[in-house]
């Protein structure tokens, strides 16, 4: 991750994104982030026997992802980067 904003030049400070008050959200922890990026699969057909083959075949699933970003100290810019899997 950068360690210089590429808008102003300021400092970068690293962080993660949290959803404080939604249902079910505990205090939150800032070593874990709190929401997830989701790279869609193929959609399950709604068929439960067209749904069962695609099981067998090994069709991909969805991937998740959890959000880092970084933050300018001076302008405030934010980039995110969801490499890390869920």
């Amino acid at each position: 991750m950068p360690n210089a904003c590429p808008k102003c030049g300021g400092a970068m400070e690293a962080g993660v994104t949290r959803a404080p008050g939604l249902v079910g959200s505990g205090a939150a922890d800032i070593e874990r982030p709190q929401l997830v990026f989701v790279a869609l699969g193929t959609p399950t057909s709604t068929n439960p026997a067209k749904a069962f083959q695609q099981g067998l075949q090994g069709e991909p699933g969805s991937r998740p992802y959890l959000i880092r970003g970084v933050r300018c100290a001076m302008c405030g810019f934010l980039e995110l980067y969801a490499k890390d899997p869920a």
